[in-house]
């Protein structure tokens, strides 16, 4: 959750009603290291307690106000950012490369260049950033051989023993 996009929702903007509701809620989804909320919109219309297309006419009315800005992904779900005058808030990505969350859909390169392609003063292109987006995943550790314990049925020449 990104306190800072939830602050300026709660003081800045103009909407009212579902609208309203449906930014906050967007906020609070948004990931701290790019602004951006990737929710189904059936969990949209579900949190926001509307039905599937008046969800899309919400989003449709705070994109033309200029304080939503999407960017659809199709076969996925499409990515979400607070906007300010129709720039994208929030997120320490393009200044802090390293501080990217894991699970973050701006890690994809292709997803980066997109937003870069769209808003290039938020989102510099990956090579004029320091690594750009493309961040290194840790090591994965090994996973340990398991052994069955107390309780674990084991198959012994195809006979189940406990």
């Amino acid at each position: 959750m990104s306190m800072s996009i939830v602050d300026h929702v709660r003081e800045k903007s103009q909407s009212k009603g579902s609208a309203r509701t449906l930014l906050l809620d967007l906020a609070i989804y948004a990931n701290d290291c790019c602004g951006v909320a990737w929710p189904a919109d059936a969990t949209l219309y579900h949190d926001v307690n509307v039905s599937r297309q008046r969800i899309h006419e919400v989003k449709n009315t705070l994109e033309g106000m200029g304080e939503l800005v999407i960017l659809e992904r199709p076969g996925e779900t499409n990515l979400y950012f607070v906007a300010w005058d129709g720039k994208p808030l929030g997120g320490t990505a393009a200044e802090q490369p390293g501080e990217h969350d894991r699970r973050c859909p701006l890690r994809d390169p292709g997803v980066w260049d997109r937003c870069a392609r769209r808003w290039p003063d938020r989102f510099p292109p990956r090579d004029a950033v320091r690594g750009g987006s493309e961040i290194s995943d840790p090591p994965r550790r090994s996973r340990r051989q398991s052994f069955p314990g107390r309780g674990q049925a084991t198959l012994t020449g195809g006979v189940r023993q406990l």
